[in-house]
Parts: C-alpha cells; sequence; structure tokens
C-alpha cells in the first residue's frame, strides 16, 4: 500500500472475529469514502494476500457482526459489479473528528513543551571529556 494512515475505533481492535476478517475491515475503512467503498474481492484478495474464497467468508464474517453492510450490484446488462461496502458508523472515526484530534493533540505538544534557549540548543558539555 502507501505511506497513509488509517484511524479506527477500539471497539472493532476488541470485537471477536478472526484476524483476516480483521484485516479486511480495516482495508475497507482505509478505502472508503464516508463509510462506503467499492473494492472487488480480487482487489482486496490481492491487496491483502488472503484467497478470494476466504476473503468472501470474512466480508460475510464482518457482514454478521454488523462491521459492514455488503450491497450485490449489476451493471445494466447483469453483468456483475463490485459490491458496495458499507461500514457502519459505529466503525468509522469520522473525519471532522481526526482533525479536531490532531489540533488536540498538537495544542498540547505546544503548552508542554518549555521554551527552548540558545544554551540549550547549542549545550558544548559533551566538548569537555576531548
Amino acid at each position: 500500500m502507501d505511506d497513509k494512515f488509517t484511524q479506527i475505533k477500539n471497539k472493532l481492535i476488541t470485537l471477536d472475529i478472526h484476524e483476516k476478517a480483521f484485516r479486511i475491515a480495516c482495508y475497507l475503512i482505509s478505502c472508503s469514502k464516508n463509510g462506503i467503498c467499492y473494492p472487488s474481492e480480487y482487489q482486496i484478495s490481492k491487496e491483502l494476500n488472503i484467497c478470494r474464497n476466504k476473503v468472501r467468508e470474512y466480508l460475510k464474517e464482518l457482514e454478521e457482526h454488523k462491521v459492514i453492510k455488503i450491497e450485490k450490484r449489476t451493471i445494466g446488462t447483469g453483468k456483475k459489479a463490485p459490491s458496495k461496502y458499507t461500514i457502519e458508523k459505529d466503525y468509522l472515526v469520522p473525519r471532522k473528528k481526526k482533525q479536531e484530534q490532531l489540533d488536540q493533540l498538537t495544542q498540547e505538544l505546544l503548552e508542554e513543551r518549555e521554551p527552548i534557549s540558545q544554551v540549550d540548543l547549542f549545550d558544548y558539555d559533551w566538548l569537555e571529556g576531548e
């Protein structure tokens, strides 16, 4: 994948599901926009290196635990299209909340930090031993 990150709620971490189902849930959350995504089973299988049959099994497990809703889709003449996956709101960290959390952490770090003096920046005590 890439160097981006995804926030997940503790509720998903503590859920009693298979670890590969957990990985699939994290993947779906990471590629979702507003809690909705459309990766194919093949794409999920390829990205996470999980057999396609197992991907189907773990997707069903996630649906049974009400982590996701799966909506089968077809294109015009009945050709299959990637399913629509809707992640339940209980398992999503709202984007606005993410930014608020980052702002709050930044503010807390700034408040905790003591002013750095020029002497602290250029501490030459380590030269005394030479």
